[in-house]
């Protein structure tokens, strides 16, 4: 293939910095690892959030739609809550990416410590967060460290 990447259509995107902030009603959770402020998507960096519609195993077996409760506990997170984005850079897919807080609680670490989402091996600072929310079979770890496969 050719292109691959839009870098290398349009080259190299300059290094994304600085803050987004928003105030409650105008926050929008777009899934696990994904919010809305105002106009403007922005990623959780570090966040591997199952998609909607991507299953997981609970630990009676059955399987639940862990992507859409990854959504559901971000916007727990958010809700009521004005949130504030430290941009640093882009994601894979070219989306704004940053560290994110709400009331006081880095989403980036609450999302990942509650089990409802994986540690990206681009933030080795949330991969304690992963092992705490394995080792006590947390959201999508509910059957243990192989029901999240996605």
């Amino acid at each position: 293939m050719l292109f691959s990447s839009p870098s290398v259509l349009f080259g190299r995107v300059p290094r994304l910095a600085g803050q987004l902030d928003a105030d409650a009603p105008l926050v929008a959770v777009v899934d696990g690892q994904t919010l809305r402020l105002r106009e403007n998507v922005v990623r959780l960096h570090g966040v591997v959030a199952p998609m909607r519609g991507q299953e997981c195993r609970g630990q009676d077996g059955a399987h639940f739609d862990c992507g859409a409760a990854a959504s559901e506990a971000l916007a727990a997170l958010v809700r009521g809550h004005a949130v504030a984005c430290r941009l640093d850079g882009r994601d894979d897919a070219g989306f704004p990416q940053g560290h994110c807080e709400a009331g006081g609680v880095s989403l980036n670490r609450a999302v990942v410590s509650a089990g409802w989402a994986r540690a990206d091996t681009h933030a080795p600072d949330l991969a304690g967060e992963e092992a705490g929310a394995r080792a006590l079979h947390l959201g999508i770890w509910r059957a243990g460290d192989t029901a999240a496969t996605f």
